[in-house]
């Protein structure tokens, strides 16, 4: 079940817009949604264990390029191509079992604009993931590989050449994701290189990132 604020219920249905109403309920179950899901990786993570009980994981966070790489359809059904990259982060909590694994987490890939004849055109994606893996080890070097979902959310905006805007829309879907990577493990510490490439319906997002994290107590290998 949704809860919703009262006081903020109230005043939205003061206005008698059924828009914004309508808009704070979308907000909110947004909210829950990632709750969830965070949620759910941070159990799967704790849930996992060697034979001496041991937590086999870890948890990080990485920051680097984003490539975005979209089509927003405008008012008269022409196609407004934004192409820019700029900075993306994400975080991210994994487990593995040998050379199988789990990893989940949230990223954001900023907001892109681009610029024609036509007007000005606007996006923002984020959203969260979850991968299997499979890796590679070689003494404290892992090569890895992973394939899975993303859960993303982004905002599109387009403005005509004096300003108006045309064309406002918010497009949740699930895609297709895959990467690949290196990382090291110097005790605790776990650094990470990687690719990650997501198929959205008006387009691709992609990123390049350089990543650390913590090792939370590896078990036995």
């Amino acid at each position: 079940m949704i809860l919703i604020d009262k006081k903020k219920f109230l005043e939205l249905t003061k206005t008698k817009t059924m828009g914004k109403i309508l808009h704070y309920l979308e907000f909110k179950t947004h909210v829950i949604y990632y709750k969830v899901l965070i949620l759910s990786i941070a159990f799967l993570i704790l849930s996992l264990s060697d034979s001496n009980g041991q937590l086999v994981g870890r948890i990080g966070g990485s920051v680097g390029n984003g490539f975005n790489n979209k089509e927003i359809q405008d008012l008269s059904g022409e196609d407004f191509k934004i192409k820019d990259s700029n900075l993306a982060w994400k975080i991210f909590a994994a487990t593995n079992w040998k050379f199988l694994g789990a990893e989940g987490g949230y990223r954001d890939f900023g907001t892109v604009e681009s610029t024609n004849d036509s007007g000005t055109g606007k996006s923002k994606s984020r959203g969260g993931d979850i991968y299997g893996t499979g890796t590679f080890k070689i003494a404290i070097l892992e090569i890895f590989g992973k394939a899975g979902a993303y859960f993303g959310r982004t905002k599109n905006e387009l403005y005509d050449t004096s300003g108006i805007k045309v064309v406002d829309e918010t497009v949740r879907e699930t895609s297709f994701a895959w990467g690949v990577g290196a990382a090291v493990n110097l005790g605790i510490l776990h650094v990470r290189l990687e690719y990650e490439n997501m198929h959205i319906s008006s387009g691709n997002l992609a990123m390049l990132s350089l990543g650390a994290g913590i090792n939370l107590n590896k078990g036995k290998e």
